[in-house]
């Protein structure tokens, strides 16, 4: 049986199949940018996972919208949610050093939010 690629190392994992290898992974630029990953330990050797939503979300009577924000320099996303009972907002930022990213405003601020 010929070496598997990194990609089918990987599906062979999701479909709870057995790969030749372990493969080796990272979420999309979550340590570092892939392509300085791929630049360190090689294209062949390190496989990029990215989720997709395999459904839609549907949110009758309501709208969403996303404005981009700085804060300290960082780079954030303000989530408007107008709903049939009112107006809830959320403000998140994100540390690309890391890869992650922290609340500064939630939706659910007082009792009545929920």
């Amino acid at each position: 049986m010929p070496e598997q690629t990194m990609r089918e190392r990987i599906r062979a994992v999701v479909r709870g199949e057995k790969p030749d290898l372990v493969p080796f992974v990272q979420y999309d630029g979550n340590a570092a940018p892939n392509e300085e990953i791929w630049s360190v330990v090689g294209r062949q050797n390190m496989g990029i996972l990215r989720w997709t939503r395999l459904h839609k979300i549907e949110h009758p009577g309501c709208r969403v919208h996303t404005a981009p924000l700085q804060y300290q320099g960082k780079r954030g996303l303000q989530t408007t949610i107008e709903t049939p009972r009112g107006i809830m907002t959320e403000e998140r930022y994100y540390e690309p050093t890391y890869g992650t990213a922290w609340i500064k405003e939630h939706f659910v601020k007082d009792l009545e939010d929920y």
